[in-house]
């Protein structure tokens, strides 16, 4: 019997996105998905989307809650399945093979499956994005939408509400230090909206990845690594501001 896999979307009014995630998900070839909907109490008519397919939904709440990795942890005592992916409304899977392809293969062996994503940002292009996890903690690049975490990873390490942005970084780093077994599968796993962080966002995230990677490496090498980090970031958005769009997106591996 194939493993189950739970899928679990969170959202609040998206309106415009969510079904594009919602009919991927449903579409998926593989046949044992356990797909559930947290709904972060949604007013611009997103609920009346999900209602549409509700019967093909295993759990949908419609709820506050005290943000996303909230949301997720809620929807993770939810889960019945052997493994969880979050796949949040406006992503998608690259294809409805995508769940297929992984999962039959024997992956018995591993605690987290990773894979690269496509990085779409509407009007400008989209690029492929390689996943370097796990590597020298500067150099991470992994994306939520394209892993795989065995469930009993997530009991084991519930992701940190305190932090708004960089919770997902911190289980990544927990599992990893833990000795769980990360495995890459190298294909595409998922297309992530990447209409661009606000520079307010953007500071947070940074605040927040310096924190957390001092938790678990050297704290004086880590402020060091983030202040090359922040000024190279600082210097590729200054230029983008000036670089007319057409520009960017020469400069970006169209997929």
């Amino acid at each position: 019997m194939s493993v189950k896999v739970s899928i679990i979307t969170v959202v609040y009014n998206g309106v415009k996105e969510i079904e594009k995630t919602i009919l991927n998900i449903l579409d998926q070839g593989y046949p044992n998905i356990e797909y559930i909907v947290m709904d972060g109490g949604s007013h611009d008519g997103t609920t009346d989307i999900i209602e549409k397919y509700k019967d093909r939904i295993a759990h949908y709440i419609s709820e506050k809650d005290s943000g996303i990795y909230d949301a997720m942890n809620k929807a993770t005592k939810l889960v019945s399945g052997d493994w969880v992916n979050f796949m949040h409304c406006g992503d998608t899977f690259y294809s409805n093979n995508t769940v297929q392809e992984i999962f039959e293969k024997d992956t018995s062996r591993f605690d987290i499956i990773y894979g690269d994503y496509v990085a779409d940002y509407l009007k400008n292009g989209r690029r492929l994005i390689k996943a370097t996890f796990p590597q020298a903690p500067h150099q991470m690049v992994l994306s939520h939408q394209s892993v795989f975490a065995r469930t009993s990873s997530l009991h084991l390490f519930p992701f940190d509400t305190t932090l708004t942005i960089s919770a997902d970084l911190k289980f990544c780093e927990q599992c990893w230090h833990h000795g769980l077994k990360f495995h890459y599968f190298p294909q595409v796993i998922s297309i992530r909206s990447c209409a661009g962080l606000s520079d307010l966002n953007r500071l947070q995230a940074f605040k927040e990845t310096e924190a957390v990677l001092q938790l678990f490496y050297n704290p004086e090498q880590i402020k060091k690594r983030m202040q090359r980090i922040k000024l190279m970031h600082h210097v590729k958005y200054g230029v983008k501001k000036i670089m007319p769009s057409f520009l960017q997106r020469l400069f970006r591996k169209n997929i």
